[in-house]
């Protein structure tokens, strides 16, 4: 039973949860999730959104934005130029999407459009999503590629580096919880969602006034432990020029959430993350 109609923002740094929160929120009866997914209904993706959009291609259709990657056409910059038309037909666009439902987007580059969304939705709930950093940064550039980033204004001015550009993402994010929380927010540990995910959820659900008990019981075997091996992020580290910067990047939002930034309470095996590659290699000849 939904006792609050307000929308419900879930945002964080890329791989810090967010899609795992989305998924929960999103199966919630009555409620209707939109993200930024391409691909929703295939294994691991987020099958409770069913908007049949993709989140980005809303903001991109209605904004402007001051500066676009020649490569891929989209924004090099994630926040859109202020527009208050352009934030009204957003606005309708999402509340026509959900109709009598309880709208739930999910996007992490909302972080960067906090103020226009509180503009949008004045009433907006938002999620803030939390994982240790180092888990977030190895998820972020274990595969190469940039497109778990958070494109900053400074993204561009940033050293040709993934391990730097993907801190500096963690701590951007951090930075704009500190920025805007208020009463209507909430931060959500992936860790503690992983390890208790009842209470967590329960806890998630009294915020925003969710309740279905038999919901909750089924949704909190969505989140799923696995013991990591962060070796890979340790070497990337190890091997970086960068390290005072992302340490000192990564400090203010590690000493709000207890985490510890010099990576001495994580796992890491070598021989073990080696023993894998070699196996997976061999596996694909």
């Amino acid at each position: 039973m939904q006792l609050n109609t307000a929308p419900i923002i879930v945002l964080g740094c890329p791989r810090s949860g967010t899609q795992l929160t989305a998924r929960i929120l999103g199966g919630f009866p009555g409620n209707f999730l939109v993200t930024e997914h391409s691909l929703k209904d295939k294994q691991r993706s987020c099958p409770e959104d069913r908007s049949g959009v993709v989140d980005h291609a809303i903001w991109w259709r209605h904004f402007r934005f001051a500066e676009y990657d020649e490569l891929t056409g989209r924004p090099a910059v994630d926040t859109p130029i202020y527009d208050a038309g352009a934030i009204q037909k957003v606005r309708e666009e999402y509340l026509d999407l959900a109709g009598t439902q309880r709208l739930v987007i999910k996007n992490p580059v909302h972080l960067l459009r906090v103020k226009m969304l509180q503009e949008m939705f004045p009433d907006a709930r938002f999620v803030f999503c939390i994982r240790h950093p180092w888990h977030t940064i190895q998820s972020m550039i274990i595969k190469g590629n940039t497109s778990f980033l958070l494109r900053t204004s400074e993204f561009s001015t940033l050293p040709d580096e993934l391990l730097l550009k993907a801190a500096v993402s963690w701590a951007a994010a951090y930075e704009s919880y500190r920025a805007f929380r208020d009463e209507h927010w909430t931060a959500l540990r992936y860790e503690e969602l992983v390890a208790d995910p009842r209470a967590t959820i329960a806890n998630l659900f009294r915020f925003l006034h969710l309740s279905d008990p038999s919901y909750a019981a089924a949704a909190s075997l969505l989140p799923r432990h696995a013991e990591k091996n962060y070796y890979f992020v340790s070497r990337a580290f190890n091997r970086s020029h960068y390290k005072r910067e992302i340490l000192t990047r990564l400090t203010p939002g590690c000493s709000a959430f207890g985490y510890k930034s010099d990576m001495s309470d994580l796992r890491i095996q070598p021989f073990t993350y080696l023993s894998t590659l070699l196996k997976r290699k061999l596996k694909i000849r």
